[in-house]
């Protein structure tokens, strides 16, 4: 079936679920309740296509108290108690991981796990397929996969160990195509990333803070802030940014403000401006600022005004109003910089250096670092292991 809707939606809702991206109960009953809508214009495209009936569930053992996902009902679930948050929760404890680990019992930790492995790798493939979405790109047969997985999980095959491990391994090689799709929907939007100068240091004036990772959010709001008198910074990895051309070219893009994501309650309360989260990664507001953090796309938390839209049609007035009102900077230290926008284009231009480096004895060892530390000591791996590499070596860092 040609179901675009569809599958828009079920990368949203994936997406939605994923670590750091949504704290509002309230737009999680909107997306089961929607699901549970979906899943009946699906069921009745198939009838009026001649589909007869649908694939036997199969009788997951881990499934015991709502049955085999195939055969949900959210409004049968529901035996006509109202749909809300508590409720929705209640109903979720008899599928959570909790009940699950129970039921299958130590000797299928393992099964378990992968299981897991899988639901969480398919979380960040359908975060990744949303952003090219946002900017224009999508692959129907890589939407396909997405649903392939989900179908699996609800088979009788999901009970092989071996067999999840290889959907795994699947959904890996997909990831490589999604990430090849994004890869394409920031370059043909935005150019190939070029080494820029970012300073890191604010600016006197009115400001807007925004965070996240839809660069097509940092785009519409560029693009409605320009001649308004406002500087706009980037935060956390929102940071690479600044080396698209199409993007580095607003002379009100004044640099970025803050550290790592997790360091945001801090950064974002003593940032004298208003402030735009985009998808990820969001922590719930302190009251310092509560008053004027914006959210959008798949991110939100019910403290903050939850801003709609689909790209190029965003509003972001409510934001600039806000930014108005506020200080702003009234300080300007000396500029600090940092570079940014080593993208691959760029770094193979350097290719001639690089071996040059190496047969002088001066680079020893090339490193590619994918991934974020968090604000427990014992989850900043990432930094540590880049301190402890040896000094003749280049770091390529993807975040």
């Amino acid at each position: 079936l040609d179901t675009p809707e569809v599958d828009s939606f079920v990368k949203a809702a994936i997406f939605a679920t994923l670590t750091n991206v949504n704290f509002d109960p309230e737009r999680f009953v909107e997306y089961i309740t929607e699901a549970d809508d979906y899943v009946e214009l699906v069921r009745g495209k198939l009838a009026r296509a001649g589909v007869q009936g649908r694939p036997t569930a199969a009788q997951l053992p881990w499934f015991d108290l709502q049955g085999n996902p195939m055969d949900f009902s959210l409004r049968r679930a529901m035996r006509g108690q109202p749909i809300n948050a508590d409720s929705l929760e209640q109903l979720g404890q008899q599928v959570s991981l909790l009940h699950r680990r129970e039921v299958m019992g130590e000797a299928n930790s393992t099964l378990l796990g992968l299981h897991e492995l899988l639901t969480y790798g398919l979380k960040g493939v359908a975060a990744y397929a949303h952003h090219a979405e946002m900017l224009g790109k999508v692959d129907a047969s890589l939407d396909d996969a997405f649903e392939e997985v989900l179908a699996f999980l609800a088979s009788e095959a999901s009970a092989s160990p071996d067999a999840v491990l290889d959907m795994c391994m699947r959904l890996g090689e997909v990831n490589f195509k999604v990430m090849a799709l994004l890869d394409n929907a920031h370059t043909s939007r935005f150019g190939h990333p070029t080494p820029t100068q970012v300073r890191i240091t604010p600016v006197k004036g009115k400001a807007i803070l925004i965070s996240g990772h839809d660069m097509h959010d940092l785009a519409d709001l560029l693009r409605q802030t320009e001649g308004s008198g406002i500087n706009v910074y980037t935060h956390g990895e929102m940071l690479p940014g600044h080396g698209y051309p199409e993007l580095h070219k607003y002379k009100h893009l004044a640099g970025n403000y803050g550290g790592a994501w997790y360091r945001q309650k801090k950064d974002f309360a003593e940032f004298p401006g208003a402030i735009l989260m985009t998808t990820n990664c969001i922590m719930d507001p302190s009251p310092a600022y509560s008053d004027r953090i914006f959210t959008t796309g798949e991110v939100g938390v019910s403290a903050s005004k939850h801003l709609p839209g689909t790209p190029g049609a965003k509003d972001f007035s409510a934001v600039i109003k806000r930014a108005q009102e506020l200080p702003g900077f009234t300080h300007e230290p000396e500029p600090k910089m940092v570079t940014v926008g080593f993208g691959h284009e760029a770094t193979l231009g350097a290719a001639a250096a690089v071996l040059d480096a190496i047969k002088a004895g001066e680079l020893s060892h090339i490193f590619l670092i994918g991934g974020c530390d968090a604000p427990e000591p014992s989850r900043r791996y990432y930094t540590d292991v880049v301190k402890g590499l040896p000094q003749d070596t280049l770091v390529l860092p993807l975040g």
